[in-house]
């Protein structure tokens, strides 16, 4: 769960029970909600291209 100080704008993560209390009691925190992480999307259909090296000939 994440807090805000209100007074310096720092955001922490809080974890602790005990501490969770303490921030929702303090007038100087606020619950910050969560951001939901989306993936993004990839183009799957996209082929990769490479390039080929021009064989010389001694190599054929």
């Amino acid at each position: 769960m994440e807090f805000k100080n209100t007074e310096t704008g720092v955001v922490w993560d809080i974890t602790n029970d005990t501490h969770i209390k303490r921030c929702e009691s303090d007038p100087n925190y606020e619950k910050v909600e969560e951001k939901k992480v989306t993936p993004k999307k990839t183009n799957t259909g996209a082929t990769k291209t490479t390039q080929r090296k021009k064989a010389t000939s001694a190599e054929k």
